[in-house]
């Protein structure tokens, strides 16, 4: 095929790959892009696809509408056991590599094939009627010009997933970048992560409603520079309301360790009356699902993922906690003396009677239902 290529076994999936793309410490995009270090991000995929199909009915069908060399594609298929998936990227190059991998794993019968532009693929889909159960978006930079078309060509009850890179503008770094490609100013904080996740969800929202409908989110993950989120799209009138009623902001005390949601931007905070810091609008309703979380982790094989069964399982303890977390610095900072013990920090907060977890946005975060005062309090018994 002209290039040096290598086969690179992810997961039980044999991929057909640029050689230096594994080498390369930034893969390049020539003569096709491969990514190995997303590969937490693929395994991901492929666990919440595999719960998908239990929970959905037929068919199980997947788009894959930024391919490149088709390894999420041909991962769902070959671990997910989805039933068809249909792979797309602009250069024809990466679409070669991807057919012979789908004939090396035995499921080309199981795929087609394009070479098009991704908004214009998903829109005529759509057009056509020919919708998905998932539909993928994995692009360079920001999915916000792709986010409505990917949901026009999401069937019913399906679910849109979609990655981001340009984490600078989500993390608070560049908060007017992202207010104008999301629809809401970012915050660069602590808890800046959970921010940018909301920020995406959001943006899908509103994506969602102008096409009179609404998400329900279900998973989202931050890993290295880039951010994950899968949100289901559920149509009509009824549900694009309720995606508005999960809007707002994301506000947090200059002062204290106050932080919460607001439907409206608050002049000062609602705890202490002292001034505040607000990002939005973003999505400020759930961040998980706990369903499809719980399904993905009775059915993956023991030991396969072990990183995602960890970042699932986190993701799962969190569920239903209140918006925002801290992190173990932090608090630190603001009793002026070392971190406190994660662990520890945990087990005094349940004796106090608050339910508190590990958050999987962060491995040195927590979040819990106990006020500030009462965090600190536990954080100052520990040594």
């Amino acid at each position: 095929m002209g290039a040096e290529l290598s086969e690179y076994v992810e997961g039980r999936t044999r991929l057909l790959v640029p050689s230096g793309s594994l080498s390369s410490p930034a893969p390049p995009a020539a003569p096709a892009f491969f990514n190995p270090h997303a590969r937490l991000g693929r395994d991901v995929t492929v666990l919440l696809c595999g719960a998908l199909r239990q929970l959905a009915p037929p068919p199980h069908n997947y788009l894959d509408a930024l391919a490149g060399v088709g390894a999420r594609g041909l991962r769902v298929l070959v671990e997910a056991g989805m039933d068809f998936a249909h792979l797309n990227d602009l250069n024809p190059y990466a679409i070669e590599l991807a057919k012979e991998a789908a004939r090396l794993n035995g499921v080309e019968a199981r795929c087609s094939f394009t070479v098009e532009e991704a908004v214009y693929l998903m829109a005529e889909r759509a057009r056509r009627g020919e919708r998905f159960l998932v539909v993928d978006i994995d692009p360079f930079g920001s999915p916000a010009p792709f986010l409505e078309a990917g949901l026009r060509a999401v069937r019913l009850g399906g679910v849109l997933a979609f990655s981001a890179t340009d984490t600078a503008a989500l993390m608070g770094l560049h908060p007017l970048v992202a207010k104008r490609r999301y629809g809401g100013t970012s915050l660069r904080c602590e808890e800046a992560r959970e921010i940018a996740v909301r920020l995406l969800y959001g943006a899908s929202a509103q994506a969602a409603m102008r096409l009179e409908g609404g998400i329900r989110p279900l998973f989202a993950h931050v890993t290295r520079h880039y951010i994950r989120a899968f949100v289901a799209f559920e149509r009509g009138a009824a549900r694009a309301d309720e995606a508005a009623k999960g809007m707002g902001y994301y506000v947090r005390c200059a002062a204290g360790l106050h932080r919460y949601a607001s439907e409206e931007p608050p002049a000062a905070c609602a705890s202490c009356g002292r001034e505040v810091s607000r990002a939005g609008p973003l999505w400020i309703g759930p961040l998980f699902d706990a369903r499809l979380l719980s399904e993905a982790l009775a059915r993956m094989p023991r030991g396969a993922y072990p990183q995602a069964e960890r970042l699932l399982a986190t993701a799962l303890q969190e569920a239903g906690l209140p918006v925002g977390y801290y992190t173990l610095a932090e608090l630190g900072r603001r009793l002026r003396r070392s971190s406190p013990p994660l662990q520890g920090l945990l087990q005094l907060l349940a004796e106090g009677g608050w339910r508190s977890a590990r958050t999987s946005l962060d491995p040195t975060g927590l979040r819990t239902e106990a006020p500030p005062e009462a965090l600190l309090e536990a954080a100052l018994k520990l040594p």
